[in-house]
């Protein structure tokens, strides 16, 4: 498990701080949306006070000598060169494709997920570290707690936003499952917010009114569950996920954003909101 304290400045009062958690890329997997990627990717580069981290599997990391391996359903327009190489394959393309926000100004560290960590194993180097260390990003580990420190212009005052985040286990299929899965995991940690992923459905519970021994209003937590940036599931395409039973999952893709407003008018306390990502109607939402 890994902590780090992360100082953000910000500019005014009522300034909106945005968070947004990018988890189980699997870049190269044929069902990768690669057009709702790149509109992510570009939305957070070109955003002011707009960050990013991320949560694990970045590629699928499946090797030829692997049973799950497919070279006819796996990866489109993979030439048979590439075979012995496609784990650095799709670690180069990740980083082309995620390129603009692959750095210490926008990325507020990268974190470990069961693809990464399984290639990992059978001897294909630290994948994640050695992105860490490439970008000069911060390595989160598969699970940690990310402090968030706001301060605003020449005032010493600061304020705190802890997020709490997990790679993640459930492989729960029915909603209720994920839901119970990720309240669980936002009540048990000392946390605004928990975040995790693996399941690839974008679910949220909250917000989640906690007890206050301090105050007359219940404090507020989030838990979420980032969607994956792959369907799955493709017409004119045979995947795991098919063979495995499962179905197309196009609008609980992508990911989420939170945005904090760490100095409110009115010296009232911090406060946040979790919303959808959709780049689409960035201009309405965000």
């Amino acid at each position: 498990m890994e902590k780090n304290i992360i100082p953000i400045k910000t500019d005014k009062i009522n300034s909106v701080v945005t968070i947004v958690p990018i988890f189980d890329t699997h870049i190269l997997n044929p069902t990768f949306d690669k057009e709702m990627y790149k509109k992510c990717i570009n939305y957070i580069a070109n955003k002011d006070a707009t960050y990013w981290f991320g949560g694990g599997d970045y590629g699928e990391f499946i090797k030829i000598k692997d049973k799950r391996f497919n070279a006819l359903s796996c990866y489109p327009d993979l030439k048979v060169k590439d075979l012995a190489r496609i784990v650095d394959l799709e670690r180069e393309i990740f980083e082309e494709e995620t390129g603009p926000i692959l750095n210490p100004e926008k990325c507020l560290g990268l974190g470990e997920g069961n693809h990464d960590i399984k290639i990992s194993k059978e001897g294909d180097g630290e994948i994640v570290r050695d992105l860490c260390t490439a970008h000069n990003v911060r390595y989160l580990g598969y699970s940690g707690f990310i402090k968030l420190v706001f301060s605003r212009g020449a005032s010493t005052t600061s304020r705190s936003f802890t997020i709490y985040y997990h790679h993640g286990w459930s492989a729960a299929r029915m909603t209720g499952g994920k839901v119970n899965y990720i309240e669980r995991m936002a009540k048990d940690n000392d946390c605004n917010i928990a975040v995790t992923g693996h399941c690839h459905t974008r679910v949220t519970t909250g917000p989640i009114d906690i007890p206050s021994m301090n105050s007359n209003k219940p404090l507020l937590k989030y838990g979420i569950i980032c969607g994956s940036w792959k369907r799955g599931v493709g017409w004119g395409k045979m995947t795991w996920e098919e063979t495995r039973g499962y179905g197309q999952d196009y609008h609980r893709m992508g990911t989420w954003a939170i945005q904090i407003i760490p100095f409110p008018s009115n010296n009232q306390t911090i406060t946040f909101r979790v919303i959808p990502f959709d780049a689409e109607w960035v201009g309405i939402g965000l």
